[in-house]
């Protein structure tokens, strides 16, 4: 778990904090530690090919633009805060992503970034951080 918060940006033109990506099976990470985002997928009885599917397959429905970055090595579920950290194994692999997320992939969050405050901020686009701020928030 990150000791700082995270600002995540969205197709909306905000950052959220700590936003989550959570499925039933899988959970997007966003870790100031990792220079790319991880989608983690519980490993099931599935081979590595059929979870390099899957993953195709969740990006594509959450419509989160993105190219799959191969993963060195397995992580466990419980490593990784799974939202079901009894599931021993998982399959992870970082997403390189070229928009901000969906609003609508967002699972749920602290609230909308407002101008306070600092932590990691996954922009996913180049951004001039400060003039953003500086236009979003003039009185």
């Amino acid at each position: 778990m990150s000791t700082g918060q995270i600002f995540v940006k969205a197709d909306d033109d905000n950052f959220y904090k700590n936003a989550e990506i959570v499925g039933a099976d899988f959970f997007i990470s966003f870790h100031p530690s990792n220079k790319l985002p991880e989608l983690i997928i519980l490993r099931g009885n599935r081979s590595d090919e059929e979870l390099f599917k899957k993953a195709e397959e969740i990006i594509t429905e959450l419509k989160i633009e993105a190219t799959i970055k191969l993963h060195p090595g397995y992580v466990t579920a419980k490593e990784q805060g799974s939202p079901s950290p009894n599931q021993s194994e998982a399959f992870a692999v970082f997403l390189d992503i070229t928009k901000p997320i969906p609003l609508s992939s967002i699972s749920k969050h602290d609230g909308i970034y407002d101008g306070k405050g600092n932590g990691t901020f996954e922009c996913f686009e180049e951004l001039d951080l400060p003039a953003w701020r500086k236009e979003k928030f003039k009185n």
